[in-house]
């Protein structure tokens, strides 16, 4: 009952601890298909709001899990412009 579930990785960690840790915002958006480059724009351009970030731990994760991803967005483009050109 982890919130937000993003996922988990296995691994083995410490001795007495479980067996996996969550995925951190940063690599829910790699593995969305953003680059580096973008996240990191995302966190460089961060803003405070009552004394907190805007962009919480929790709300990067739910932005990224709302997203499509990227290569999947390119291969149905590509899709609907070779429909178009060849098709119709």
């Amino acid at each position: 009952d982890r919130n937000p579930n993003s996922g988990i990785i296995i691994y083995k960690g410490k001795e007495g601890k479980a067996p996996y840790r969550t995925l951190t915002p940063r690599e829910c958006f790699m593995l969305m298909g953003f680059d580096e480059s973008d996240f990191q724009h995302l966190i460089d351009t961060n803003f405070i709001c009552r004394g907190k970030d805007f962009y919480s731990y929790g709300k990067l994760i739910k932005m990224a899990g709302n997203s499509i991803v990227v290569n999947v967005l390119e291969e149905i483009f590509k899709q609907v412009i070779y429909l178009n050109d060849k098709v119709i």
